[in-house]
């Protein structure tokens, strides 16, 4: 390496320090051992007598404290694939006491364009991380920025540490987040060598230290959407998915609307906004990865924009439009299903339930809303189709409903009903000397009673609207009343006071209109108390989350009367340790059977509570699981972030590929945005045989790397395991387009369509597009309500595609009903009914779906109902587990058919 000019004195004047530190070293003593490898560290504190870390012997150069214990980070939390393990860190565990202590070490990284294989020019270095965590201090870190042939050289300073051996480590590893524009940010790891000379300062200077790594970066690209028709001062939210739907997935990027521009250096949130014509407004998002987009705006009041299966290509700017729509409206009336009354106050929520989007946002544009006196509601903004409607009334009770939405829906009344309320009353036993502060009674519904949870030293209803209701309580007597609570239902009071644990009583359903009375909860004081955990590894149990389980003595619906509730465990509470292992906890059960604790990731145990006297504690020990740390990186040298790890017993794989053992789900990890996972294996398989586990890494964009294989003498504390992931070929998708229509040449509402692999449809009026289609064989089912389910054309599609299969046709549908009956005359509640497609030789008709498939449960006992069914032959089959199988042709036709079915018993 190529030094800087500097003084002739200056090599005299470090030898003179050097052989002033050595005597110091001599005469102090080296502490060169390890505690025990995990909890000391490496740090600026203390060094050279300076409280901020500065160098004493380094004039104005000072170096700021990492921040980060550099030597125990084996013992930071792993749950996401943290540390690596001791192998990873190369600096000594031993806390070093020598004053202005440091090492340089030095890296060259080559950067270069993942497509294209040219150098990229004005990289840089962003972030520095050690095991993990952040490297605070610019003073100790430098790198230049990558020139015309790509190579960019990373400089730090680390305090002086020495490895097991007593020796300075001759390389670390640091994890560099790299950044250039136009392209992707990405996680490399670096290996920087120890400079025998260390140069003046910090100043970048030449280095020959042979090859360097190679880091390919992948070109990003931007999604310009086009937003139209979007309500000046309406308030909402735009969401983007790096995936092709939105099913339960939380949104990968997420903006407030109206939107702001933002910037951010190379990550994927930069957002520039222009105001078009007529109100539009383009939104531009750059700095995205490639691969498949999905974007919606939710605006209160107005159908989910939607945009689903974008193919951004590398480099690519996309422009796509958001169409925001007024859509329809919905007014209507709730009923009391027995009085035929109005209901006031009932808290209307409505999902229309859009194919391929989550639910949280597509209830944004929709708050709920309060009928009025006169039972009424209307929402506006609804789109077509089918709509989810959940009624919850004032005593807690939830009715879900459906409603379908057509064009001119607005003259349309939607009359729902719910179930009346009866009301319950009754008194609390407080302990002696407790005092009713704080006394909470709620009532729940049985199937809502383990919703409920302890928060802020009272009880509380989990859930955005509650599925329970709140007594009215006289805190000084004790004495409650809920004067609305839902009838035909088994309620659960739950009481509680501050000091007092949980008590718990069960009533039966109440007939509409009911007053129950004289119910009785009796509460027993709270008290604390103390237990000690410790780990068989030796590692400091610092916090924990705990669940108690035992029995409530709780009052019965008669005054006086008491019963022994069963056992349940408590909700789960976090607790800090108070030193030496030493927890204490406030446990609601009035009498402790069981304890269960959690510690970390994959440590957990469930103990009896040991029958204690006098001052004993109980002391419990956890065995933390095994863990074996993985190392993903892609050919490129980039960390594979999101990598999915899954291991199996390698003798379950044979036997498996041989037909003779089911398949069994093995123990997962995911790595995290360093690539690094930790997975935890279970101590004991087949006995106590030696298991050997083969593992399965998958990522998306990368070809899935089958065939490791690890044991236990892999685990921690072995070295990490390397695995380099190869990029899978991108597939060009296809499209398939067309239009849908009735009889009369009208659209239709809301089709659906099955069949897409892993596409998605887009509707617009009569015209239809499927977007994200694998190429191959091609068969595409469509429903809608009201019409006979059929068959697209099939189609044999080639990558990037583009096929139009012209107008398609819905003919009105029938509605089959098949009562299912025993030998005996009973009707079967629960039955597989099929009507099964025919040849065209036997009777059937082309272009119908394979199979027709009944609900598996009757709606009343014995009656099975599906609407939709084209007019056709069709072989009609029964299938119960109890009897034979019932087969015959039968011919639907006409605008219902009823069908009897008698089934006969198995020998």
């Amino acid at each position: 390496m190529r030094a800087s000019p500097r003084s002739p004195l200056i090599p005299l004047l470090g030898l003179a320090l050097v052989a002033a530190l050595g005597l110091g070293w001599l005469l102090l003593g080296w502490d060169g051992s390890a505690q025990d490898g995990r909890s000391s560290a490496v740090s600026m504190e203390g060094m050279g007598g300076q409280e901020n870390g500065s160098w004493s012997d380094r004039g104005g150069d000072s170096l700021p404290s990492l921040g980060v214990d550099l030597a125990g980070k084996e013992a930071m939390d792993l749950e996401t694939g943290g540390a690596a393990g001791p192998s990873r860190s190369s600096i000594s565990p031993s806390r070093t006491s020598l004053s202005g202590g440091w090492v340089e070490y030095v890296s060259v990284l080559t950067v270069e364009d993942l497509d294209s294989g040219m150098p990229v020019v004005g990289a840089s270095v962003a972030e520095y991380f050690y095991a993990d965590v952040a490297l605070i201090g610019e003073d100790a870190w430098r790198a230049s920025l990558s020139g015309e042939d790509g190579r960019l050289e990373v400089v730090g300073r680390v305090p002086i540490g020495r490895d097991e051996n007593g020796q300075v480590p001759e390389e670390i590893r640091v994890d560099l987040r790299l950044y250039a524009d136009g392209f992707m940010g990405a996680m490399a790891t670096a290996v920087l060598a120890r400079v025998e000379e260390p140069s003046e300062g910090l100043e970048l200077q030449e280095v020959k230290l042979g090859p360097s790594r190679v880091v390919g970066l992948e070109r990003a690209g931007a999604l310009v959407l086009d937003v139209l028709g979007a309500p000046p001062g309406h308030s909402g939210e735009l969401a983007v998915w790096f995936d092709s739907n939105a099913r339960d997935r939380k949104a990968d990027l997420s903006f407030d609307w109206p939107i702001r521009a933002t910037r951010s250096q190379g990550a994927a949130d930069s957002v520039s906004v222009e105001q078009g014509a007529a109100g539009a407004v383009r939104v531009t998002l750059s700095s995205l990865p490639p691969g498949t987009l999905s974007a919606a705006l939710a605006i209160e009041g107005h159908p989910v924009a939607l945009q689903q299966s974008l193919q951004l290509a590398p480099g690519e700017r996309l422009v796509e439009t958001l169409k925001v729509t007024a859509g329809e409206a919905a007014h209507g009336v709730v009923l009391d299903t027995a009085t035929k009354q109005p209901v006031e106050g009932v808290l209307v929520q409505v999902t229309p339930g859009v194919s391929g989007l989550t639910q949280r946002l597509d209830e944004l544009p929709y708050p709920a809303q309060t009928t009025d006196s006169r039972g009424g509601f209307l929402i506006a903004g609804l789109p077509q189709g089918e709509i989810e409607v959940s009624l919850i009334t004032v005593d807690g009770a939830r009715h879900d409903r459906k409603i379908t939405i057509v064009k001119g829906n607005h003259a349309r009344v939607h009359r729902l009903g719910v179930r009346g309320s009866a009301s319950l009353s009754g008194r609390v036993d407080l302990p002696d000397g407790v005092s009713g502060a704080g006394l909470q009674v709620l009532v729940t519904t049985a199937d809502a009673a383990a919703q409920v949870r302890r928060r802020d030293g009272g009880l509380a209803a989990r859930g955005d609207l509650g599925p329970g209701v709140f007594a009215d309580v006289d805190s000084a007597t004790g004495e409650f009343e809920a004067a609305s609570v839902p009838s035909g239902r088994q309620l659960v009071i739950h009481a509680m006071a501050s000091a007092t644990s949980l008590g718990i009583v069960s009533v039966p359903a109440l007939q509409l209109g009911e007053a129950r009375e004289d119910v009785v909860v009796t509460l027993t004081p709270r008290s604390e108390v103390l237990f000690r955990v410790t780990s068989t590894s030796g590692d400091v149990v610092d916090h924990i989350r705990v669940s108690f389980r035992g029995p409530w003595t709780t009052g019965a619906t008669g005054a006086g009367k008491k019963r022994r509730a069963p056992s349940r465990w408590t909700n789960g509470a976090t607790l800090e340790v108070r030193g030496d292992g030493l927890f204490a906890a406030l446990p609601t059960v009035e009498e402790i059977e069981a304890i269960r604790i959690r510690w970390g990731s994959g440590t957990s145990g469930d103990f009896p509570w040991p029958g204690t006297s006098g001052s004993e504690v109980p002391a419990f020990e956890l065995d933390p699981l095994p863990a074996v740390l993985f190392d993903v990186v892609g050919s490129n040298g980039v960390a594979v972030s999101g990598a999915r790890i899954r291991a199996v017993p390698a003798q379950n794989s044979q036997a498996r590929a041989a037909g003779k053992a089911p398949r069994l789900r093995g123990p997962t990890a995911k790595a995290n945005e360093f690539g690094r996972a930790r997975l935890l294996l279970p101590r004991s398989v087949e006995g106590s045989r030696r298991v050997t586990y083969r593992v399965r890494v998958t990522a998306e964009g990368f070809a899935a790397q089958d065939g490791l294989l690890i044991g236990l003498e892999d685990a921690l504390p072995a070295d990490s395991q390397q695995i380099v992931l190869e990029r899978a070929e991108r597939t060009e998708l296809a499209r398939m387009t067309g239009r849908l229509v009735r009889g009369n040449g009208e659209a239709l509402a809301a089709p659906r369509f099955e069949g897409l692999r892993g596409g998605t449809a887009h509707v617009d009026e009569h015209a239809f597009e499927l977007r994200g289609l694998r190429p191959g064989r091609l068969s595409v089912a469509v429903h809608c309500n009201g019409y006979e389910s059929l068959l697209l054309p099939r189609a044999t599609l080639q990558p990037g595609e583009r096929l139009d299969v012209g107008e398609v046709v819905m003919r009105p549908a029938t509605r089959l009903d098949v009562i299912v009956k025993d030998a005996k005359g009973k009707k079967l509640r629960e039955a597989q009914v099929r009507l099964i497609r025919l040849s065209v030789k036997q009777g059937g008709r082309k272009g119908l779906p394979r199979s027709v498939n009944f609900p598996r449960q009757s709606e009343p006992v014995g009656r099975f109902r599906r609407s939709n069914v084209p007019r056709a032959k069709w072989r009609l089959v029964v299938n119960h587990p109890k009897h034979r199988t019932y087969s015959q042709i039968v011919t639907v036709s006409g605008a219902a058919k009823t069908l009897q079915v008698g089934l006969k018993a198995k020998p």
